[in-house]
């Protein structure tokens, strides 16, 4: 585990719900660490995930999103080249958030946070997955190769932006 020896102070936020949490700014992005529910045996050594990295590191290329391609029967060519167009966005657009993660993981790393441990070899291999948080799809992110600790707790990343949100003094 590679423990901060530096750091990076966690501050305080509150957002338009009230609600407050702890995170540490690194290039205009907030990132803070959620505890896995421990009560759940799965959780002990699950994998650590990175959610809204896609939102927050290529939120230039979400605007361009296209639209999303009708994939049925009785797709036309406009339809079929709609789709080649949407995928090709959609794994450009992962690969580029991947690639502004890891620079920011690094740098998070480098930096370190008091309390916040990270496995060796975390960042190795980055993986994008739609089902990272859920089976269903409903909560996409990245999977990290390893583990991250706040104290004792195995944690999830949570990326975002300053949008929104009051430090709390």
């Amino acid at each position: 585990m590679t423990t901060a020896t530096t750091g990076l102070k966690l501050k305080t936020y509150r957002n338009e719900h009230g609600h407050e949490f702890q995170a540490v700014e690194i290039d205009g992005v907030l990132v803070s660490l959620s505890k896995k529910d421990m009560s759940n045996s799965r959780n002990f050594l699950a994998k650590a995930r990175v959610y809204g990295a896609v939102d927050v590191l290529a939120a230039d290329l979400s605007a361009l999103e296209p639209a999303y391609p009708y994939r049925g029967s009785g797709a036309t060519d406009a339809d079929r080249l709609t789709e080649k167009l949407w995928d090709t966005w959609a794994s450009f657009t992962k690969r580029t958030a991947e690639q502004r993660l890891s620079a920011l993981l690094a740098k998070l790393v480098e930096a370190g946070v008091e309390e916040w441990k990270f496995s060796d070899n975390v960042f190795k291999n980055i993986k994008f997955s739609y089902k990272a948080g859920c089976s269903c799809g409903c909560s996409p992110g990245f999977i990290l190769d390893g583990r991250v600790t706040d104290g004792i707790w195995n944690s999830d990343i949570h990326l975002s932006t300053l949008d929104g949100l009051k430090e709390v003094k």
